[in-house]
């Protein structure tokens, strides 16, 4: 929703060449994701098991190998969310290649750590938190080329 709401009115905007309705729009696109991702990572560490409920975990041992998980992935839900809203943005500006280029290396980096790390390196679930990690460097990395 945010992704696309906000390539379309930047590309409307911008067709008008109205620079301050682009700009308003990016600014509240950007705060409105970030404040509800920071309510949904609270709300997620403070009810890590109940989260995992509502997403049709049902055994003990789901919850608990997934609460630790669901603690450290809840953390990048800002990041995330400010994501793509500026992917978003990129494609209403009508350069959708940063945003293919970044999700391509994150990807990559994907494809390429979670099986290392989980099954090669027999970290589990673990691994692929740390996997997570290095997705998130790689993409950050690739933003700021």
């Amino acid at each position: 929703m945010f992704s696309v709401s906000t390539a379309v009115l930047i590309a409307r905007y911008k067709a008008l060449g109205d620079q301050e309705a682009t700009g308003r729009t990016l600014f509240t696109a950007m705060a409105s994701s970030l404040t509800l991702g920071i309510f949904f990572t609270v709300l997620m560490a403070s009810r890590p098991a109940a989260a995992l409920r509502l997403m049709g975990a049902s055994s003990p041992e789901m919850i608990s190998l997934g609460a630790p998980y669901l603690l450290w992935r809840a953390t990048a839900l800002p990041a995330n969310m400010f994501l793509l809203v500026a992917g978003g943005a990129f494609r209403g500006i009508g350069n959708a290649r940063e945003n293919f280029t970044n999700g391509l290396v994150v990807g990559l980096i994907n494809l390429v750590l979670d099986p290392l790390l989980m099954f090669k390196f027999g970290l589990g679930v673990k691994g692929r938190r740390e996997g997570a990690e290095g997705e998130r460097v790689g993409g950050r990395e690739v933003c700021s080329l």
